[in-house]
């Protein structure tokens, strides 16, 4: 009941779990709701260092960011990686920079993108080859999870901004969900918040584990499954069937955030950012209607051009180069992505959207080749919209 959810969320607070782990501001946390609380958390949060000697000058020392990254790419380096808790180096690596031309540095933008993604907004199919034709079948699709959201409304009881969460997850990873049901996963109204909280999985090669997943939907009605193998390099088909649930069942919410399901997300905090976005963690001006729709109006949602109001696209900001070695979980060959760089995207663990990014986002997926990584993925397409990703450093990506 509503009085239950508001009685618990109090309670919460009096504890100051949530404003302890987030610090009063972080919106998502990497690995946080695994790891024991600490009140100063100082050890929640190391971060890596890398160390970079120039073949002309002497050692420094930098903390990995997205500055950086350019940088490094400027210039001829020897770079090693270590953990300070280890102290001492453990990885090292040479690169040298080479000429190069700017067709090779990013792939070709599609100019006829933005016009097929128009035409299927309003009904009419693109005379176009189709690459990505999205004809898997939910096996659990629970298309009713969505029914309390409503369409928005200055006045009344109806809740003025609606949130859906799609929480990326695996048939194997039940204590996680479990975890997340109990705590920020469980929030369905906060001041005048509505969430919804559902979970992204794919099959498996393991009828116990397929059994025992269908029992657990039966009981929360809250996970959506469709018929690919869940692994970590489909991720990017994950993301298409989520976009297709949330057009097919669940169109009416304002925003939509996609997060991985090791992450603590701070329901009190990801409500004040959407508030106010561009001045977060500052006090927000009064929330209403009026308000969604100035931000949604602001130059750096509305992007290069009016066909692009009202798009939101946000999380941490991200600039990397391909990983060319085998060895790497990010492998990505040169026959697969012949290009030096990848454009900006948002970090593929935690990403909001609203809705008519969804929409579009979703449309473009039908005519870009797919991309073995997601958010790589997402990045390339926005590239194509010309829609810019907004960077919040409160969405803090902590590893272990």
């Amino acid at each position: 009941c509503f009085f239950c959810y508001q009685v618990l969320w109090i309670l919460l607070d009096l504890l100051t779990f949530d404003r302890v782990i987030t610090r009063g501001k972080h919106i998502i946390i990497r690995n946080a709701l695994l790891q024991p609380v600490d009140a100063n958390l100082s050890e929640l949060f190391k971060h890596y260092t890398v160390g970079i000697r120039p073949t002309t000058d002497t050692r420094e020392k930098y903390t990995i960011s997205e500055s950086n990254l350019s940088q490094l790419a400027s210039t001829n380096f020897t770079v090693s990686f270590n953990r300070p808790e280890v102290g001492k180096e453990s990885t090292t690596l040479s690169w040298k920079k080479h000429p190069s031309s700017e067709s090779n540095r990013l792939p070709q933008k599609d100019p006829n993108l933005k016009e097929y993604v128009k035409q299927m907004e309003v009904g009419i199919n693109p005379n176009a080859t189709v690459i990505n034709h999205h004809d898997y079948t939910f096996i659990l699709n629970n298309s009713n999870r969505c029914n309390s959201i409503k369409e928005k409304k200055m006045f009344g009881a109806d809740p003025i901004l609606n949130i859906v969460i799609l929480v990326r997850s695996s048939a194997s990873n039940f204590k996680r969900r479990i975890a997340i049901r109990q705590t920020w996963g469980m929030t369905a109204r906060f001041n005048g918040v509505n969430f919804v909280t559902v979970f992204l999985l794919g099959t498996v090669n393991n009828q116990s584990l397929q059994n025992m997943t269908i029992e657990e939907n039966a009981s929360y009605h809250d996970l959506l499954q469709a018929d690919f193998l869940d692994n970590y390099y489909n991720s990017t088909i994950k993301l298409m069937m989520a976009f297709q649930w949330v057009i097919k069942f669940c169109s009416k919410s304002s925003f939509y955030l996609f997060v991985d399901d090791d992450y603590y997300v701070s329901s009190r905090n990801l409500a004040r950012f959407l508030k106010s976005p561009f001045t977060y963690p500052e006090k927000s001006p009064g929330f209403n209607q009026t308000s969604i729709d100035n931000f949604l109006q602001h130059e750096n949602v509305t992007n290069s051009d009016n066909s692009n109001a009202n798009l939101f696209y946000a999380g941490h900001l991200t600039d990397h180069y391909p990983f060319r070695s085998p060895n790497s979980k990010w492998y990505i060959s040169k026959h697969e992505y012949p290009y030096e760089i990848y454009p900006p995207f948002i970090n593929g663990g935690a990403h909001i959207m609203s809705n008519r990014a969804v929409r579009k986002f979703y449309y473009a997926t039908f005519f870009v080749k797919r991309f073995r990584f997601d958010d790589v993925y997402i990045g390339l397409i926005a590239r194509s919209l010309g829609v810019k990703p907004l960077h919040c450093k409160y969405f803090l990506l902590a590893y272990d």
